[in-house]
């Protein structure tokens, strides 16, 4: 009689492992660093609607004087603090600090709210004075945080994006929140609402009274956007997730090819007893950023974090090369945001105005992370191997579809500057994409110049009331494409500061927070400077403008003395 054959009965998998797959295919979504600097471009949206309206307005809500005295205050506290601002960041992780910066912000407005009801301008200075140290505390921690996730983007390999392009989305984020305060703006300052046809003390009180309500709303949405940044991953976990998913993906892949099987998951750890342990408690993070990529504990004491960051005012590099355009970017924009957009457009056509002018910066987040992605996927793995670029093989596009193994590590590391110079005419990938920020960087700031300086002339002694023009008025296309174009050159040259710190001091986290630290210094003490000539009886617009172009200039010429290679 012969041997009925057994039919082996399917296995199914288990409901702790189905759970598993679940939350890892969640975790996946979660840790990268695609993710982390969209949730922190939103936190920062939710931040900065308010402030960036509160900063625009500032002239009408404040007076001019009180206008100039409260941003010179801010950007001095700023630059001033920016000198310890690291070490604390460094210590006490980024997501504390920022969050502790998010609710300097809302004290700001609390300041504010009562200042237009008892009119008690030291309350509001010392609302700047706080603001100041609080904006030093926000942007130092993003600016490490930023830079973090990039380097883990750069050290994890594959096809997904890298510096230039998280940059760019990062910054368009950010910059889409002046998108969403112009538009309130500009239903709230319209004639109708503010009853700019009654005169004199019953506009004013009708100002005030939108400003305040505007200030009420703007609070709550500060608050939520300085505790979304709790939702932001520490970037050791980050770290620890993203790269080992990387090579476990790599791995499975080989197996499933090897074997001629398909690959059904990731592989996941075990417990002694079968079954596989449960990613959550593996995988979240359990402290914050001031913990190193190698998993050991900041242990520096504040007055040695302060003393390497002013190490950095004593470095080539930082004060010869970058100084200047690092004052640029802060310098020019009180004259900017301030002085030419509240003589040129009136109250309404203002939140216009700033919706193309933060339009223009986001367009050029897009741009400037496209130019800087380029360089990124031509350079992966042999920025140090210039003669040998004809015999590297492009791995990426089989790697998309899991047919090889990932190219094995560089010799070098990928965020670490080459020691050797260039081959004699030959221009690297990264110093050509150097190259076309500035010289798109240039283009762009020279054209929004001149035709300010057109409107200038001629109107510089008018009173505002013959020169602010509404948006019906034909005369604005110049204004309006000058403030187009200062936009677009204030989002390049920003993102290419971040771009510059993450390539010359990439690797090490609190070096980088360092380096923010000096970055934003002196961007605080350009808007500094910038605010205190804005009043036109302390320095005619003319003369403020070419100020201006001056520090371009010189800025630009000496950041060409320093490309990367």
């Amino acid at each position: 009689m012969p041997q009925q054959q057994q039919t082996a009965l399917p296995s199914y998998p288990s409901s702790n492992t189905n759970n598993n797959q679940y939350r890892h295919h969640k975790l996946c979504r979660y840790y990268t660093p695609l993710t982390q600097t969209i949730i922190l471009g939103i936190a920062f949206h939710l931040i900065f609607m308010a402030f960036t309206v509160i900063q625009a307005y500032a002239v009408t809500n404040y007076g001019q004087s009180l206008a100039a005295d409260i941003c010179t205050t801010v950007f001095l506290t700023f630059a001033g603090f920016c000198l310890v601002s690291p070490g604390i960041t460094n210590i006490l992780g980024a997501r504390l600090t920022l969050f502790l910066g998010g609710l300097g912000y809302c004290a700001f407005i609390m300041a504010s709210l009562v200042y237009f009801k008892y009119k008690e301008e030291y309350l509001v200075l010392l609302g700047a004075v706080v603001l100041g140290v609080s904006a030093s505390l926000l942007w130092i921690a993003e600016g490490r945080l930023i830079l973090e996730y990039a380097n883990i983007a750069e050290d994890g390999g594959g096809s997904g994006l890298k510096t230039g392009a998280l940059l760019g989305i990062f910054w368009s984020l950010f910059q889409g929140s002046s998108l969403s305060g112009g538009l309130v703006a500009f239903f709230a300052y319209s004639p109708s609402s503010t009853g700019s046809d009654s005169n004199d003390g019953d506009s004013r009180a009708a100002t005030l009274s939108h400003a305040s309500k505007m200030y009420t709303i703007f609070f709550f949405v500060t608050f939520v956007g300085a505790c979304a940044v709790f939702m932001l991953a520490t970037p050791s976990a980050l770290r620890r997730y993203y790269i080992q998913e990387e090579d476990e993906s790599d791995q499975d892949v080989l197996s499933a090819v090897n074997e001629s099987k398909p690959l059904l998951s990731s592989s996941l750890p075990v417990q002694e007893n079968g079954q596989e342990e449960d990613l959550e408690e593996i995988l979240l993070p359990q402290h914050d950023s001031n913990v190193g990529n190698d998993g050991t504990a900041a242990h520096k004491s504040w007055w040695e974090e302060s003393k390497q960051t002013l190490a950095l005012f004593g470095s080539k590099r930082m004060m010869l090369h970058f100084a200047a355009l690092f004052f640029f970017t802060g310098f020019t924009q009180p004259y900017q945001l301030e002085n030419f957009s509240n003589r040129f457009f009136d109250e309404q056509t203002l939140g216009l105005e700033l919706m193309i002018f933060y339009s223009a910066e986001i367009i050029s987040g897009f741009v400037v992370g496209y130019v800087l992605k380029t360089d990124d996927d031509n350079n992966d793995d042999s920025s140090n191997n210039l003669d040998n670029d004809t015999n590297q093989t492009d791995t990426t596009s089989l790697r998309q579809y899991e047919m090889v193994p990932p190219s094995p590590p560089s010799s070098s590391p990928p965020n670490t500057v080459p020691d050797q110079n260039p081959t004699l005419g030959h221009t690297t990938p990264r110093r050509r994409a150097a190259i076309r920020c500035l010289v798109i960087l240039t283009l762009a700031t020279t054209l929004g110049n001149i035709l300010a300086l057109v409107s200038e002339l001629g109107t510089e002694n008018l009173p505002k009331e013959q020169t602010a023009l509404h948006y019906t008025d034909p005369a604005i296309i110049g204004p309006t494409i000058a403030f187009a174009c200062w936009g677009f050159s204030d989002g390049f040259v920003q993102t290419y500061a971040y771009w510059l710190i993450g390539y010359f001091y990439g690797g090490d986290g609190d070096e980088q927070s360092r380096a923010v630290g000096f970055y934003r210094c002196l961007q605080s003490l350009g808007w500094s400077v910038g605010c205190a000539l804005m009043p036109t009886d302390r320095l005619s617009s003319i003369g403020q403008l070419s100020l201006i172009i001056v520090v371009f200039v010189l800025g630009v010429g000496l950041s060409l003395l320093e490309l990367p290679r």
